[in-house]
């Protein structure tokens, strides 16, 4: 019965979503619109200035607090399909307008068109689609995995080339930094797991194991030169000639790079550690249980914490880095095979570092963003599953209308990655990479793409003054990444080939829908505003039940939420309420504070 309730609660919603969306249609028909939607025509007039599409325009819009969804999608739905001049009538009486941009968790969380972002190799999709219903989570939890774990397991063997309005060839390996937000018990270990991240820690086993005795062998070779350069030294101090050539020749061998067993996939460990690993492997990802506490190690408030982080952003940029301190260098560790840092890293993390809600974690977040990590990674903030949604997924897996389909085709496909992408004289990082060439229609694309975003960041620019402005410059970088990405599983191998005019589109479709909105609701979030922290978490309640009363609200809360402090002239929910109430999202009746009750805006719920 619950199942059904829900289902029946969430039709409701839908429908009076659509309610009032007409209603605000007619309004704008009629010239006849409210101040706020006024100002929304004249917001979104102004983004079709700056050449953004149709849903970045709705997803920006939908973050506006003075409307309500419905009321967005009939302003937008105005402007670029309509386009008549409106009229501004005066403010409602008593009408309290907040025009800050400000992405609450409820009003700004797209889903990723997962059909669309793996349309040239279907058989990841179909895969996203199985482990998500199996592990009870939304597809945009494994498909952010997918594009992790493959992008691990192409490494540092293939690159990205584009030529540039002047003429000059970039070329980019896919590697890729994701931070994927889930509360504890969320599914993300079984999600990477099922997403690949098994065969990538059989695959690092396999690669310890091969090459173990090469190393054994360098190892020995390297003892006996010593020992041979010991003697003729010593024979050199007591007076017998010393043979210069064959000296020189010793000495030659052992500057040689030393044998190092290649590390695909770190779980954790010391700065230090993951950048001798990258030294040592050519590339390696950084993929902890828990991401905030890797986080913490690079950029936390301990000495060296800028110099830590710098390795990190190196291994993103693909960079030549030579600080001594810790590299180790300085310690006479000069023979690492590699001196340009290549890493990957996949963050699960608790939406405490994304989302965060107290002083402490806003200025984690705030240092991520000030040191420039936030701009260089991918953010995924999957919503939980309703209840209902749950139930039904449990029922189509015990009928077996969900099954493993996509499983071994899935798996095939990261064994070719793996095992057959290796060429050349090491196995992670070849010193001649494949390339896949943006053919003339993608380069196209790819550069009017990077002019747009550079341009929307600069100065009179449409996310010029907003946070996440680092981001939108960045984006054309991660396009091409992604677009190098899609176009290796389209091959379904790592080999020369071309990055097609599709595999980029598809790259831009998912940076404008699903990661620039992602990105600039959480760099929102790094300058605190406890109120508004405190809405956007009541928010969260209230929305999942329609209705509800202050009382409820207040048990589920706990404590600290009625007991004001002195000198208060509110407690935080009564703060949180007036708040969502600014924001147009809910009403509050009369009555009894601890009695009243709280209603979604346009929602009809019994």
């Amino acid at each position: 019965m619950t199942g059904s309730f829900r289902e029946k609660a969430a039709i409701d919603a839908t429908r009076a979503e659509e309610v009032d969306r007409a209603a605000a249609a007619d309004r704008l028909e009629a010239l006849e619109p409210t101040r706020a939607e006024a100002d929304a025509i004249e917001f979104v007039r102004k983004l079709q200035g700056t050449g953004a599409p149709y849903e970045t325009a709705l997803l920006v819009l939908r973050a506006r607090p003075a409307l309500t969804p419905g009321a967005a999608v009939a302003v937008v739905d105005h402007a670029y399909c309509v386009g008549q001049p409106l009229e501004r009538t005066e403010p409602e009486p008593g009408a309290k307008l907040d025009t800050r941009l400000r992405p609450d968790s409820g009003a700004l969380v797209p889903e990723l068109d997962v059909d669309d972002l793996f349309g040239g190799c279907p058989v990841v999709a179909r895969r996203v689609r199985e482990v998500a219903a199996a592990s009870l989570v939304t597809p945009c939890m494994p498909a952010v995995a997918a594009l992790a774990m493959m992008s691990i397991a192409m490494a540092a063997r293939v690159k990205g080339v584009v030529v540039n309005i002047d003429g000059s060839r970039w070329s980019m390996y896919p590697n890729q930094f994701f931070g994927v937000e889930a509360v504890s018990g969320g599914k993300k270990t079984l999600v990477r797991k099922r997403m690949g991240g098994s065969m990538l820690a059989a695959y690092a086993q396999d690669l310890r194991l091969r090459w173990h005795d090469v190393k054994t062998i360098d190892e020995h070779e390297r003892d006996v030169t010593q020992g041979k350069i010991s003697v003729l030294r010593a024979a050199e101090i007591k007076g017998k000639p010393c043979d210069e050539v064959q000296l020189k020749a010793l000495r030659d061998r052992l500057s040689r790079p030393q044998v190092c067993v290649p590390e695909i996939m770190l779980s954790g460990g010391t700065p230090e550690q993951y950048v001798r690993r990258l030294r040592q492997s050519g590339y390696s990802a950084l993929v902890p249980d828990e991401g905030k506490q890797a986080l913490e190690k690079f950029i936390g408030g301990h000495d060296g914490a800028g110099e830590k982080c710098s390795a990190l952003l190196s291994a993103h940029t693909v960079e030549f880095f030579v600080n001594d301190t810790i590299t180790g260098d300085a310690r006479g560790d000069t023979t690492l095979p590699f001196q340009i840092l290549c890493g990957g890293a996949y963050l699960p993390m608790q939406p405490s570092v994304l989302t965060p809600a107290t002083q402490h974690e806003a200025q984690l977040l705030a240092a991520i963003q000030t040191r420039g990590l936030l701009a260089r990674m991918l953010v995924a903030r999957p919503r939980q599953l309703a209840v209902w949604e749950r139930k039904a997924l449990r029922e189509r897996l015990a009928l077996g209308e969900i099954g493993c389909d996509a499983e071994a085709e899935y798996d095939d496909l990261m064994r070719t990655l793996l095992y057959g992408g290796e060429h050349g004289n090491h196995p992670l990082a070849p010193s001649q990479p494949r390339q896949m060439v943006f053919t003339s229609e993608a380069n196209k694309l790819f550069l009017d793409f990077q002019a747009d975003a550079e341009d929307s960041a600069a100065p009179g620019g449409q996310y010029h003054t907003m946070p996440g402005s680092e981001f939108v410059r960045r984006q054309a970088d991660h396009v091409a990444r992604l677009a190098t990405e899609l176009a290796v599983l389209r091959d379904g191998e790592i080999r020369d080939g071309y990055v097609e005019l599709d595999d980029v589109e598809r790259a831009v479709r998912a940076m404008r829908n699903y990661f620039l909105p992602h990105a600039l609701a959480v760099a929102v979030r790094t300058v605190h505003d406890p109120i508004g922290d405190d809405a956007d978490h009541t928010w969260q309640l209230v929305a999942a039940e329609g209705k509800i009363t202050q009382r409820e609200l207040t048990r589920r809360l706990g404590r600290g939420w009625t007991k004001a402090k002195a000198g208060d002239k509110q407690s935080r929910l009564d703060a949180a309420l007036e708040e969502l109430s600014d924001r147009g999202r809910v009403v509050i009746d009369d009555g009894p504070r601890r009695s009243r009750l709280v209603r979604v805006i346009g929602r009809s719920m019994t």
